[in-house]
């Protein structure tokens, strides 16, 4: 049902070693100091020699300990609903990967090459762009020297603001630039996207991290303004490398857009309901991505015969006949990532037993500055006629999860059926889906599936608040709490998926 692979990158601290076959080694001098020494140490230094795995700065322990020590920084775990399938049931099948990273600081983190993307149009004037032009101003001086930033706006227009690496004459040129933003004129995200990706594409440098931070207060209307056009651009990016985050100011703005950027873009989506918060909401993205331990991770599954995915929840994946590719991107310090995914299984007679999916993980190990490759055990499910089996059989946290994932999807499809005036079919969404919850939850009585069904409950005393009448409707939906609860709740129906 669970199987954990921790990939460990070992620190072997051996004083005293006979023979060393490691490629880096911190050496102690007469002095009571230490050197690093790439490839063999000499014979006459063998007993004085620290045998160091590559490892960042900072995680090197005193060289005078002698012990072995387990930097268990990157946690995997496949994992399936359940051991055991009832006979005539054919799905569907849940599998769970889960992708994590202990708690992790850097010493020396890697430099940043960020464009950071601004909305200059006309509704973005006032307090709100004041507020935005004093949040890129505080994320220049927070930066460090080895980072390069370039400042890209766009209204109708698209403008390169500035571009310098961040010593301190470029710290003031990125200054005064910023300063001299200036509202007015319609939302061209699309050329703001692209013209922000090409400064990234100018200094891209595999060992750094390469990002762009889009920032938008309401819709694409020049240029590119189709949503999943849009979110095909960001995933061109990706695949030269470049992440993408997006964050949306306000009220007014695309939520549904942004968050597909975000996705296919392999970056982060922000919801910032006041503009004073935008500097806060820098600090977390700069933290997260500073503190970056697994990049670029894909995990590869091999479907044999009959087995076939039902559905992939919250991240783009590509399949070439039985191979399916997932993207999960990246995860930083402290942060687990789960992938869902829905298999239709073939029917089996009673005591079969059947593979479901094998395959592995790729990923960038950030930490270790290593590629790496892992294969995942193989996932297997074994048929029966025993109702008791296949009750002791199920896996709650996977099962939690699933509820989890169909109590974020519920928030969407609410949404999209009041914001088409069907009050009726989001009433019906949200009585059928508390009833599974609970009866689900009846079963694996989860703290977390609780708190959710109080969330359900929450969304019902909504759509009983929606007038009947169809004027009336559209104007509740243009009020701040219906605006602020569905970028909220979509928000987090977001990071649910995901995490």
């Amino acid at each position: 049902m669970s199987r954990v692979i921790w990939v460990a990158v070992w620190v072997l601290v051996l004083l005293g070693a006979v023979a060393c076959t490691k490629t880096m080694y911190v050496v102690q001098n007469p002095d009571g100091t230490y050197t690093e020494v790439e490839g063999t140490a000499p014979e006459k230094d063998k007993t004085t020699a620290t045998v160091v795995d590559p490892m960042p700065d900072g995680l090197l322990q005193d060289p005078d300990e002698t012990q072995l020590i387990d930097e268990d920084l990157v946690s995997l775990d496949i994992e399936s609903s359940n051991d055991y399938l009832r006979v005539g049931d054919d799905g569907p099948f849940y599998l769970q990967v889960s992708v994590g990273a202990k708690e992790y600081q850097a010493a020396d983190r890697a430099a940043m090459n960020l464009a950071v993307v601004l909305d200059r149009s006309g509704s973005m004037s006032g307090s709100k762009l004041s507020s935005v032009k004093a949040a890129a101003t505080w994320l220049i001086d927070n930066l460090t020297p080895a980072d390069r930033v370039a400042i890209v706006s766009y209204s109708t227009d698209v403008r390169l603001d500035g571009v310098a690496k961040l010593d301190s004459d470029g710290r003031d040129t990125l200054r005064r630039a910023i300063e001299q933003l200036q509202d007015g004129g319609g939302t061209y995200l699309s050329g703001g996207l692209e013209a922000g990706a090409m400064q990234v594409l100018e200094a891209l440098d595999r060992e750094h991290l390469n990002r762009v931070i889009l920032l938008s207060d309401g819709n694409a209307n020049e240029g590119i303004t189709d949503i999943n056009q849009l979110g095909q651009l960001a995933d061109v990016y990706r695949e030269k490398g470049i992440t993408v985050t997006t964050m949306g100011v306000g009220l007014d703005y695309n939520e549904d857009l942004m968050e597909k950027v975000a996705v296919l873009g392999g970056g982060n989506y922000h919801f910032i309901e006041s503009a004073d918060a935008v500097a806060a909401v820098f600090d977390k993205e700069m933290n997260t991505l500073g503190n970056t331990v697994v990049r670029d991770a894909v995990v590869e599954l091999e479907l044999p015969e009959g087995v076939s995915v039902d559905q992939i929840y919250g991240y783009r994946y590509e399949q070439t006949g039985r191979d399916v590719k997932v993207y999960m991107n990246s995860v930083s310090s402290g942060e687990k990532k789960r992938l869902l995914v829905s298999l239709d299984v073939p029917k089996k007679s009673d005591g079969s037993k059947v593979v479901v999916a094998k395959g592995k993980l790729s990923y960038r190990n950030e930490a270790a500055g290593k590629d790496m490759n892992v294969d995942l055990p193989e996932v297997e499910v074994t048929y029966t006629k025993d109702d008791a089996l296949v009750e002791r059989g199920m896996n709650k946290p996977v099962v939690v999860k699933v509820e989890t994932v169909r109590n974020a999807e519920l928030q969407k499809e609410v949404y999209k059926q009041l914001d088409s005036g069907n009050r009726d079919a989001a009433q019906k969404l949200v009585k059928d889906r508390k009833a599974a919850a609970k009866a689900t939850n009846s079963v694996v009585k989860s703290d977390e599936l609780d708190t959710q069904i109080g969330a359900i409950e929450e969304l019902e005393g909504l759509v009983e608040e929606v007038p009947e009448e169809a004027a009336e409707q559209q104007q509740y939906r243009e009020s701040k709490k219906y605006k602020r609860s569905k970028k909220a709740d979509k928000a987090k129906s977001s990071d649910a998926v995901l995490y």
